[in-house]
């Protein structure tokens, strides 16, 4: 997580690459909610998209 936030890969921006890691994980993990990934990745919670529920 920290490096996506230090390199910019291809014009892929850190933001569409933790998204994609998030959803990767939700597919991964269906038992839990966006609230447990976030946290379980030592995401901001504040920083919650809107269209991604608990």
């Amino acid at each position: 997580m920290r490096r996506s936030r230090q390199e910019e890969v291809s014009g892929i921006s850190s933001q569409e690459i933790i998204d994609l890691i998030e959803t990767i994980i939700a597919y991964k993990f269906t038992s839990l909610n966006w609230k447990e990934i976030r946290t379980m990745l030592g995401l901001d919670l504040i920083k919650t998209r809107p269209n991604k529920t608990e």
